[in-house]
């Protein structure tokens, strides 16, 4: 296993949003030019998909940029966190302002990542993968028992089914564990909150990366239902009740919007069930989705509220031409 790594400067992630898993320890920031420079690290992925890395250079001779350290943009990140988790960045990796407060003298860095791998030490085998959902609310349809670090939750979990190759798996999707406070924060902020997991049990022959194509359907399905665009931003893969590996993305977060066409009440439960089944049927039968699921989010776009009604109608005018010139296309 990978010996933790004691921090010895705190980097506070506060100025940039509460954040939605957190690590701290120490690692490597390297350029495309074979140079590299290790600093002590702060890193975390906030609810809107950002991932971000604070660093703090153990060597001075570099010269800040940009709240960075160097006249060149970064190209890789690693590192061992406190814990014994290895990190590393895949994609692109690129400079941002770098907002706390320095307490010490030195140079520092201020990373965004397109996407962070975290891998703990162990042989434990995987039992199941998660993935954050943001922004859909729901009332479950089946029980489920679902086992936490924080203990085992029996809870109700809405029934899905994910189509890889040539084979089905079914899953379900319950609520996080305070769940109900963070609609309340979406609803009155109008930002946006994990507010479900999708649970998959794993599956002999399938990895966690293998199922992101399903995933990315399903949610298409599920931002349609409730008139707001729900995506995944990071995939926990659980053995029993311990997270042995995680991926964080950076995903395209909008803000959550109130209208849906269908919404998540216990009314409308058994009609949600339904819908999903039939929503995930019609990507890969609709000649119109087949052909252009941008219109999707087109759709989806011109329904958030936060805009003035004049510039909402503009956006539905462009949504139902874009529906119109794609259906004659196709």
């Amino acid at each position: 296993s990978v010996p933790p790594a004691p921090a010895s400067v705190e980097l506070p992630l506060d100025d940039y949003g509460r954040a939605l898993i957190s690590y701290s320890g120490t690692g490597t920031v390297s350029w495309d030019d074979g140079s590299s420079n290790a600093l002590t690290f702060n890193a975390a992925q906030f609810a809107d998909g950002r991932i971000v890395v604070l660093g703090h250079y153990a060597n001075d001779d570099v010269v800040s940029w940009f709240g960075g350290s160097h006249n060149s943009e970064p190209t890789g990140f690693t590192g061992v966190t406190s814990e014994g988790w290895a990190v590393t960045s895949e994609g692109n990796v690129r400079s941002t302002n770098y907002l706390p407060k320095t307490s010490i003298e030195g140079s520092y860095a201020a990373l965004r990542l397109n996407q962070l791998e975290c891998l703990r030490g162990t042989t434990l085998e995987v039992t199941d993968h998660r993935f954050g959902l943001v922004n859909f609310d729901f009332e479950g349809t089946v029980s489920v028992t679902i086992a936490r670090p924080s203990g085992t939750h029996y809870t109700h979990g809405l029934p899905v089914s994910l189509t890889v190759g040539d084979r089905t798996i079914t899953g379900a999707i319950v609520a996080v564990e305070d769940a109900d406070h963070l609609h309340r924060r979406v609803m009155t902020h109008k930002s946006a909150e994990v507010l479900a997991e999708l649970v998959v049990p794993k599956t002999d022959g399938i990895d966690g990366a293998e199922l992101v194509g399903a995933v990315r359907d399903l949610c298409v399905a599920l931002s349609v239902m409730r008139g707001t665009k729900v995506v995944w931003v990071y995939r926990h893969d659980f053995s029993g009740n311990q997270i042995v590996h995680t991926t964080h993305r950076s995903s395209n977060v909008k803000a959550y919007s109130p209208w849906a066409p269908l919404r998540g009440d216990y009314d409308n439960r058994a009609a949600s069930v339904a819908f999903v089944h039939g929503g995930a049927a019609a990507l890969s039968t609709s000649d119109v989705l087949k052909a252009d699921r941008s219109v999707v989010d087109a759709y989806l776009d011109a329904k958030v509220e936060h805009d003035f009604l004049e510039t909402r109608a503009g956006k539905l005018a462009l949504a139902i031409e874009k529906l119109k010139h794609t259906f004659l296309r196709s």
